[in-house]
């Protein structure tokens, strides 16, 4: 079976797994800045997380640093389902 190549001669298995790994290195990323933000008192969160949801998620994003963290976390998992959401969509138009 050929092996699928960019035009750079770069395989799309390399390229995957360089986007796999950045998304891996992204979530770690994203979980340490939570953890720091939950564990410290930091500046003021930017949503006001206990007059829209109930009280335990509000615990968990007491501050703007563990609301980042968060969201670096939800940018991380792109790269690593990237690839499972191109091949459902192949598969959903056939």
């Amino acid at each position: 079976m050929p092996t699928l190549t960019t035009g750079t001669g770069q395989s799309w298995d390399a390229i995957m797994n360089a986007l796999n790994i950045s998304g891996w290195i992204t979530c770690i990323i994203g979980s340490l800045l939570w953890l720091y933000g939950y564990m410290v008192t930091g500046t003021k969160a930017l949503v006001d997380w206990p007059s829209f949801s109930p009280a335990w998620v509000a615990g968990f994003m007491p501050n703007l640093e563990s609301e980042m963290g968060v969201l670096v976390m939800c940018v991380g998992m792109v790269p690593l389902f990237r690839d499972a959401m191109i091949q459902h969509a192949r598969h959903k138009n056939l």
